[in-house]
């Protein structure tokens, strides 16, 4: 019932929201894992909701050495480009001018899907 109604909890939000774009740059073989560029953005609707942003702290897959990265790039929607050789979840906490830290996930899927 509260979905219907939009009654949604404080920290549940639509107007923020993470988004992904992943190209190749080595194709997987038969015995060899795949290399890919993955560009992770923070975007929003009403565009007015990115200017509240402070910053934007990421934590990566737990294989990465600097698994926590943090920016405050606004004009550049708060980027993270990575080079990745697999799928994973993408976790962002995102700081606002006088609200809570917002939580946002994203599953960071990979060109031709590979199953590892």
């Amino acid at each position: 019932e509260a979905l219907e109604r939009d009654d949604l909890p404080a920290n549940v939000v639509e107007s923020l929201y993470l988004v992904h774009e992943a190209q190749v740059i080595r194709p997987r073989a038969e015995r060899m894992v795949g290399l890919y560029r993955v560009r992770v953005t923070l975007e929003s609707d009403p565009t007015a909701e990115l200017k509240k942003v402070k910053r934007v702290t990421y934590r990566l897959h737990a294989t990465f050495p600097n698994r926590i990265i943090a920016t405050e790039a606004r004009e550049e929607n708060f980027e993270l480009w990575l080079n990745v050789y697999g799928e994973f979840t993408i976790i962002a906490v995102v700081e606002r001018d006088g609200q809570a830290p917002l939580w946002l996930s994203r599953y960071l899927n990979l060109p031709g899907r590979p199953p590892d």
